[in-house]
């Protein structure tokens, strides 16, 4: 019976040898790959920053000043509210990529909602709101499959 080692009994391993950086880990169960770290405040703000396609409409979305997302894309230090609005931001726009087209996440997002009290979802993100908002989130995914 193979028994994998412990992850850190492998990482130690692998700073022995003299590797740079963590390494990346396969999953036993499913061959996927692991990264020991969760993806950073600062890569999500780079991706949403794309995906909106302009730091001016990102730092409306976030409640901040455009500067400020800037800031962040050259390695400023994100604080811990801004992290969480950006996380949720993050895990709402996912969500609703996988129920809309771009555009109707959009609408989704910047609209009157009845399921939030007639509030935007994106005020709601604003605020971290996430229970509601993924409440929301998981009733409109409900919705699309009936």
């Amino acid at each position: 019976m193979h028994v994998p080692l412990h992850i850190g009994d492998q990482l130690s391993r692998c700073f022995a040898r003299g590797f740079p950086q963590p390494p990346l880990l396969r999953n036993n169960f499913c061959c996927a790959t692991l990264a020991l770290m969760p993806v950073s405040p600062a890569r999500k703000v780079e991706a949403l920053r794309a995906d909106f396609r302009s730091a001016a409409r990102l730092a409306d979305m976030l409640g901040v000043n455009r500067a400020q997302i800037t800031r962040w894309l050259r390695g400023a230090g994100i604080d811990p509210l801004n992290a969480e609005r950006i996380d949720l931001l993050e895990l709402v726009w996912s969500a609703l990529l996988r129920i809309y087209e771009r555009d109707a996440a959009l609408s989704w997002l910047f609209g009157v909602n009845p399921r939030l009290g007639d509030r935007r979802p994106i005020d709601l993100v604003r605020a971290g709101r996430t229970e509601e908002l993924m409440r929301a989130v998981r009733a409109e995914r409900a919705d699309s499959f009936a």
